[in-house]
Parts: C-alpha cells; structure tokens; sequence
C-alpha cells in the first residue's frame, strides 16, 4: 500500500511539472510570435523608408505588450515557485473514512511534525472544522491519518502543513489544501 502511494505522489508531481513546462512553452511561442511581428513590422519600414503613424502606434503597443508580459511572467513564476530550502514535500488526502498527511524529504533532518484539519461544508456555504490530526517523526519521512467517515453529499476541504527542521539548523513549513 505505502508503494501505490508514492507512485501516485511521484505522478501527481510529475504530472504538476509537465504543466508547468507546457505553461512556459507557450508562453515562450507568444513571445516568439510578437517578436517575429516587430520584426517584419520594422522591415516594411525600412523597404518604404519611412513608417506611417497607425504602424508606429501599433508597434509601440505591440512592444508595450512584450514589456507587460515579460513582467508578469516573472512574477507568476515567482508566485507559483516551489522549491524550499530542502528536497520536501508534503501531501494531502481525503479518502470516504479517513484523510492522511504525508510528508518526505530527501535533506538530512532532525524532526519533521505534519499536521492537519479537515473541514465541512455546512448547509450556509461556511467551513466548520470536523477533526484534525498529527504527529512527529526523527526519520525522512512521517505521516498522520485519522478515522472520519464522510458524508455522501458534503463536500470536504483538508488543510495541512508540515515543518522539517534539517540537519543544518535551518527549517521550513510548507502547506497546502485539497478538497473533496
């Protein structure tokens, strides 16, 4: 059962990573494209010698556009990054009589302590919290599941949250969410 489990890890990252290159791939074909028409926009300018106004406007928003793209590229990069000070991750689950946190890591590590809490969705659209659960370990990897038998019909939100304090005396918390 533990194997079955991180094959699905190792796939769900797997598949998290192949998204994001397909995500930069275009993104690297859009800017290819508005370069290639800057590009033949500046020689037609250069065959008739002189640029009429509607073309030097539209190449001045066609560059503006590269500038704002380029700009939040960066920072949705920035913003989805995840990478930490180790080789950690950490993972939710939500099955119909139990949820589970698991948690690994590949850096040398001294304690890693998971924990979660599982909400409900009650009758209003408001989260009420149902259980929570945890536990620590000195080993690279450590994992907390509690009973709770859902409810067909109700929909179910699982906050978690690792912190791996490493070898070198630094530390991290990562967390996350999943839903059912």
């Amino acid at each position: 059962m533990r194997v079955h489990k991180c094959l699905a890890f190792f796939l769900s990252e797997l598949t998290k990573m192949e998204n994001l290159k397909n995500f930069l791939l275009k993104i690297e074909t859009k800017r290819m494209r508005i370069a290639l028409i800057i590009q033949r926009l500046l020689m037609g300018a250069k065959k008739r010698r002189c640029m009429s106004m509607s073309k030097k406007r539209l190449l001045s928003i066609v560059v503006s556009a590269v500038i704002l793209l380029s700009f939040a590229c960066t920072a949705m990069a920035a913003e989805k990054s995840e990478r930490y000070v180790g080789d950690s991750t950490v993972n939710g689950s939500i099955y119909q009589t139990y949820y589970q946190v698991d948690a690994q890591t590949r850096t040398g590590v001294k304690k890693i302590s998971v924990s979660g809490v599982l909400y409900e969705k009650g009758t209003i659209g408001t989260w009420q919290k149902v259980s929570s659960c945890s536990n620590s370990s000195t080993t690279s990897t450590c994992m907390v599941s509690s009973s709770f038998n859902t409810k067909p019909g109700k929909s179910y939100r699982l906050e978690y949250s690792a912190t791996f304090s490493y070898s070198d005396g630094r530390s991290e918390t990562i967390t996350g969410s999943t839903s059912r």
